[in-house]
């Protein structure tokens, strides 16, 4: 989860490498006879890596692995460019010295301008919402949910003109026309607008009596994105979709994203090959068919045939029905083969062929799909872009194994497509790479609360309602 306003390398952080340089080069470098341009020279190098480094960690900060390893790309790219300048520069230009001195220059700053951020004692961002208290509960509990102590729920406002139910949750912070009294008390720095308000009448109260105070306004499904990495069904209306009708928005799929699916599945082609002839071969050891070919819903709302290698034995179940944790229809191959995520390797001929492409929201059956347009809002938006191997709703919550799942994979499929580009594709790659052998497909739902809103406010949506009482739909694996 990332730190609201925070960033990686920003004006403070250079004046206090400057600083800090400065003070290596007096009681460090200059005893021993090294230059103060050197110093200097190398410690901007660090800084400059950094804020380029710096710069895509809001969707890498979603991913455990990613996370750890993009901060550390600044300071070896520095590395690797400084080593190569020393080798044309004179002899004692940049001696590992030089290196250290102006690496820990850099640390220190970001350090000391972090701590000076946070007033050194985590102060936590107080937020209102403006609008249902039940949305204002359910986001306390998502936050809750994934221990973060960086923010807390003041309350919430009632908007204009709208009755709103008691709920004990959450503190009534008082009404719309009070706005600016309300942020002076409880001393608000962000208010969060929820989808049912009325904007007019709430931006003509904040231009009024807003304007001159150390206060932030931003959309609840807004935040639920840069927050959390989704977009919450019960937290957003048809509005939201307007950035399709951007004029920067493509609805195509882009040339280089296509140009990168091909050359990705090419060369995992050829070099899994193998490994899917020896899979194949201990496939058909097990009885049955080694691959098999199944109906699914691509771009557009177009059926193809997935391509998977079987990992289930034959079922005299009449109709498909859902794969859940601990099936016992896997065959004990067909458990290796989940568990690094393997059995999917196939498909990288329909990335080949068009159909699909290596990072995008996962194909279901069109049963499946059937239903789930039905009950869950705005499922049939997936189908806007192609689908995928792997995906951001599968690296963050596996699969889906129930409507429950599907509805919570849809959070994470709305927020990949918004934000899609080849740079999103590479951080899901690698984090794809660390669940091949550091994690389960199967996750704790409990934990991941996107659609929130609905499930803690014991009803607030009628969907979830519905979601919840309707039977389990069929799905073959």
């Amino acid at each position: 989860m990332r730190t609201w306003g925070a960033r990686t390398v920003d004006g403070r952080v250079v004046v206090v490498s400057i600083v800090t340089a400065l003070a290596g080069y007096v009681f460090v470098l200059a005893p021993i006879g090294l230059s103060l341009r050197d110093d200097v020279t190398a410690t901007l190098v660090f800084l400059m890596f950094a804020w380029v480094t710096g710069r895509p960690t809001r969707q890498a900060s979603f991913l455990p692995l990613a996370r750890t390893l993009v901060p550390g790309l600044g300071p070896l790219i520095a590395c690797l460019v400084l080593i190569s300048y020393s080798d044309i520069a004179p002899a004692d230009a940049l001696t590992p010295s030089v290196l250290l001195v102006s690496l820990v220059n850099v640390a220190l700053s970001v350090l000391i301008v972090r701590e000076k951020h946070t007033g050194g004692r985590g102060d936590k961002l107080r937020i209102a919402v403006v609008g249902a208290p039940t949305s204002a509960a359910a986001l306390t509990a998502e936050l809750r949910a994934l221990r973060s102590n960086q923010y807390e729920i003041v309350g919430f406002v009632d908007p204009e003109g709208v009755t709103q139910p008691n709920d004990t949750r959450v503190r009534r912070l008082g009404t719309q026309d009070t706005l600016a009294t309300i942020v002076s008390v409880h001393r608000i720095d962000l208010l969060l607008v929820s989808a049912e308000v009325p904007r007019l009448p709430l931006f003509d109260e904040i231009a009024r009596s807003c304007l001159n105070l150390p206060v932030r306004v931003m959309e609840l499904a807004g935040f639920y994105e840069e927050t959390f990495g989704h977009v919450a069904l019960a937290a957003i209306n048809a509005s939201w979709f307007q950035y399709l009708m951007h004029p920067r928005y493509s609805s195509a799929t882009p040339g280089v994203k296509r140009a990168f699916d091909l050359a990705v599945a090419i060369a995992a082609l050829v070099m899994t090959a193998p490994l899917i002839g020896v899979l194949a071969m201990l496939v058909r050891l097990d009885g049955g068919p080694a691959f098999y070919r199944q109906k699914r819903i691509g771009e557009g709302g177009r059926s193809f045939e997935i391509i998977k290698l079987r990992s289930m034995r034959h079922s005299d179940q009449q109709g498909p029905s859902w794969s859940v944790a601990d099936d016992d229809r896997v065959t004990r191959v067909g458990l290796l083969m989940r568990r690094m995520h393997v059995d999917e390797l196939p498909q990288l001929l329909n990335v080949i062929k068009g159909e699909m492409s290596i990072v995008g929201p996962r194909p279901e059956q069109p049963p499946v799909v059937k239903v789930l347009e039905s009950m869950i809002p705005f499922y049939s938006r997936r189908h806007l872009v192609r689908p995928g191997i792997t995906g951001w709703a599968q690296v963050q919550c596996g699969y889906a194994g129930s409507q429950h799942g599907s509805a919570l994979k849809a959070c994470y499929d709305l927020y990949y497509i918004k934000h899609r580009s080849v740079l999103l594709d590479c951080l899901i790659l690698v984090e794809t790479a660390r669940m091949f052998v550091a994690d389960s497909q199967w996750r704790e739902l409990s934990r991941h609360r996107a659609f929130a809103i609905a499930e803690e406010a014991g009803g607030a949506d009628p969907w979830f309602d519905e979601l919840s009482r309707m039977p389990e739909p069929v799905q073959e694996s």
